[in-house]
């Protein structure tokens, strides 16, 4: 077995969202550390130092790789309760994710990190009013853990601000965790560094879900409105937008099934031979259809599991990808989905390939070491032809990611700037 390296060329998010944060290189799963293991200050704790006020946002919890790497330093980014512990003792100003969990039990120690956090200052916030409250207030520091774990993926969230469900608990949308972290941050005279993160569209990416992945790219793109609007009202303020990586190789492509018939072009002349598409490029029809989708395709997974034995599986799952998905399969092609096969890549007490039985794909198996997102990739497969949607992998990709600079030293950016290079550029602002 190969040992990991810093020069590799594929990221996890754990040395990429580090790269960025510290512009050094990093070996994969570590947080906030160069590639020799040695902690590196990252730009918002150089922006701390400086006078500045800090934050960071996620939709994913406070304790995950990228908003962890700007302000945690672990040697493994799943050590989630020390990265808890790391950001109680932090000097951020305001931090809003999900993550309740990692701070609400000790796990070993004498006091749990949602304890430690409130003895360094933080005001805690459980919900939307709670965090309406702090920022009428304007208090800080603020840590804000909506979630046990992650928060509402896109298509929940948008279901339940329909709904109006649980208006006064519920959670906060991105958008409004991040208008808030603004309008806190900015009270400081000397400036602030804010960091937000739609980290769920990685998670589509992942399990190959074209449907979710919309709803999460929706979701971005109503931040992007906010922060772009906000910085057009105070052009004194650099903002970015990009990503640390790629996940999945996700695409629309033409194919040979469904070719459009022949038809006249109204602008030509009578007689002339009708217009005749070689292969189908796609309808923009696709995107409703996508917008429609009730729930992740993990979600169908969790509720008829690959390999159980029950005799309705089949037909349940049929249901199941006809009232969520709006596609119809068949009772074979949901067996097959349900059939797992045994796990060729196993490594016993992996935290991703210990499963002896895993839910078949009858390609590029290696580049699936979840289970459940095997499954997903299986049926967004099946459904390849019809929604004309192609996924390379259910891991990162070394596809560039774009890079969006607007404000002072936005010339900078200019180019194909590696993350460290991005991030050695952050820092030198501080």
């Amino acid at each position: 077995m190969q040992p990991s390296v810093a020069d590799a060329l594929v990221a996890d998010s754990g040395c990429s969202a580090t790269a960025l944060a510290a512009g050094v290189t990093a070996l994969p799963g570590t947080l906030g550390l160069n590639a020799q293991g040695a902690a590196v200050e990252s730009v918002l704790e150089r922006a701390k130092r400086a006078g500045k006020s800090v934050g960071l946002v996620s939709d994913t919890r406070i304790t995950h790789a990228t908003p962890a790497a700007f302000v945690a330093h672990v040697i493994d980014r799943d050590l989630e309760y020390d990265i808890a512990r790391q950001i109680a003792a932090s000097k951020a100003d305001v931090l809003l994710s999900g993550g309740r969990s990692f701070f609400s039990k000790p796990n070993g120690a004498k006091i749990s990190a949602l304890e430690l956090a409130k003895t360094n200052g933080f005001k805690i916030a459980n919900n939307f009013n709670d965090l309406k409250s702090s920022v009428i207030s304007g208090s800080t520091p603020l840590l804000g853990l909506f979630a046990e774990s992650a928060m509402q993926n896109g298509i929940a969230e948008k279901q339940h601000l329909a709904l109006n469900i649980d208006a006064k608990n519920r959670e906060p949308t991105l958008v409004e965790m991040s208008a808030a972290a603004l309008k806190l941050l900015s009270k400081n005279p000397e400036g602030f560094f804010l960091m937000i993160e739609a980290g769920q569209i990685d998670w589509a990416g992942h399990a190959n879900d074209a449907g979710w992945l919309l709803h999460e790219m929706i979701r971005i793109d109503s931040v992007v409105d906010l922060v772009a609007q906000w910085q057009a009202e105070s052009p004194d303020t650099l903002l970015i937008v990009t990503a640390d990586h790629e996940t999945g190789g996700f695409g629309f492509s033409y194919s040979s099934a469904a070719i459009p018939t022949p038809h006249a072009l109204a602008a030509q002349p009578s007689g002339t031979l009708p217009y005749a598409a070689d292969y189908n490029f796609v309808s923009p029809a696709v995107l409703k259809n996508l917008a429609r989708q009730k729930t992740p395709i993990a979600e169908i997974f969790r509720q008829v599991k690959v390999g159980a034995q029950q005799p309705d599986s089949a037909q349940r799952l049929v249901e199941l990808v006809q009232s969520t998905l709006g596609h119809q399969i068949t009772i074979k092609q949901a067996t097959d989905l349900l059939t797992p096969e045994r796990n060729e890549f196993r490594v016993p007490g992996h935290a991703d390939l210990n499963d002896e039985l895993v839910p078949k794909i009858n390609d590029f198996s290696a580049f699936y070491p979840k289970s459940i997102n095997r499954a997903t990739a299986a049926l967004a497969r099946l459904l390849a032809a019809r929604s004309g949607i192609v996924w390379a992998t259910g891991n990162h990709t070394s596809t560039p990611v774009p890079l969006f600079a607007i404000g002072p030293g936005q010339d900078s950016f200019k180019g194909i700037p590696t993350q460290v290079d991005v991030g050695a550029k952050l820092a030198s602002i501080f």
